[in-house]
């Protein structure tokens, strides 16, 4: 589902900088309803989603 969504708002790919936007929208998103979220999780899994 995150590599679709991905793909759609970046149709030119992702270099270093928008991965790094993703990876920090991500997190400060989920701060407020889960305060002890992982930021390194959060890359395992965006990188899990984009096949590296």
């Amino acid at each position: 589902m995150a590599r679709p969504l991905l793909e759609a708002t970046h149709p030119d790919g992702l270099d270093g900088d928008d991965v790094r936007q993703v990876l920090e929208r991500c997190v400060r998103s989920a701060v407020p309803w889960r305060p002890d979220v992982d930021p390194h999780v959060v890359l395992v899994l965006l990188a899990g989603a984009l096949g590296v």
